[in-house]
């Protein structure tokens, strides 16, 4: 009870400096606009002008979150220093993964794991049968794999969850899975090559997102030096993360484009639980409910 009134306290606070912070800028504005009447309609035309080249989105509108993370905060550097995904970022664990579905997965969960099995590196499949989760993930852990990642199917037989646990601690994300494409079923989609991809993570901003951002970066390998020919893209928008996968083309020294190779999907985050798998008796550092959802200019990500 202390600690929840300590945070609240902080929090009251924070929010007060904010606001006082504002109100002597409006003041030290008033004093500027008085003492230059032609500065200040400089100011005010400028204003309107930028206001009418930026359109007005749900993003831009965004309510203040005192979760955002900025760059130089200390203090998160100092937690991510220590978590779970601190011996990736350092270079001394490379990825290795677990890969596996529902039981008896349908002919189109085949084909999505075959794509995947092309576009991520060290990335290893192992038929459910009738093994249950416990199992798995303590064959994962024994076996060396950093990560065990659960695609699961709906009753249309459409892959519909993807569950990321990383090993040996956890945490385990779980995301309903949306929006399926397959490469198989693109036109004019670009060929698989072997090659390592670039992976571009987009505005994972707040302590939940840059905690999803860091698991996800942990799937593929470490090389902040490479120059590649594919890019995969999560981009998140609107607490959606929409994943793309493409590759450079270059049609001269100067100019380049993009070809879509496919799959394309999107995740939306429900979950993410202390540990590893455990979907009866884990603990949850994050579950998304509807009624979060009450605000549109609210994210969590």
């Amino acid at each position: 009870m202390a600690h929840k009134k300590a945070k609240a306290y902080s929090s009251t606070t924070q929010k007060q400096a904010y606001k006082a912070q504002k109100k002597r800028e409006r003041r030290s504005l008033k004093i500027t606009d008085a003492k230059a009447p032609k500065k200040r309609k400089k100011r005010i035309r400028n204003r309107d002008e930028a206001e009418k080249q930026v359109p007005r989105t749900i993003e831009s509108m965004r309510r203040f979150d005192e979760t955002v993370v900025a760059a130089s905060d200390a203090e998160v550097a100092a937690e991510e220093n220590i978590d779970e995904f601190a011996s990736y970022f350092r270079g001394e664990r490379p990825p290795k993964l677990y890969l596996t579905t529902s039981r008896k997965p349908s002919e189109k969960m085949r084909t999505f794991i075959k794509e995947l099995l092309l576009i991520i590196p060290n990335i290893y499949y192992f038929p459910r049968d009738e093994y249950d989760l416990d199992y798995l993930v303590k064959h994962a852990t024994s076996s060396g794999f950093s990560a065990m990642l659960l695609i699961t199917q709906g009753p249309n037989k459409l892959p519909n969850g993807l569950y990321i646990c990383s090993l040996p601690r956890g945490p385990t994300t779980f995301f309903r899975l949306t929006s399926l494409v397959l490469a198989s079923d693109m036109k004019g989609a670009g060929a698989f090559t072997e090659s390592h991809s670039e992976i571009i993570l987009n505005h994972f901003d707040t302590r939940v997102g840059r905690r999803i951002g860091r698991q996800i970066a942990s799937l593929f390998p470490l090389d902040p030096d490479l120059e590649a020919r594919r890019v995969i893209t999560f981009h998140n928008q609107r607490d959606m993360i929409f994943f793309r996968h493409h590759r450079y083309v270059f049609r001269n020294e100067k100019k380049c484009s993009l070809m879509e190779i496919g799959p394309r999907f999107t995740l939306k985050m429900h979950s993410i639980q202390e540990g590893t798998m455990d979907l009866e008796k884990g603990l949850y550092e994050f579950i998304w409910r509807p009624d979060l959802q009450v605000d549109r200019k609210r994210f969590f990500i």
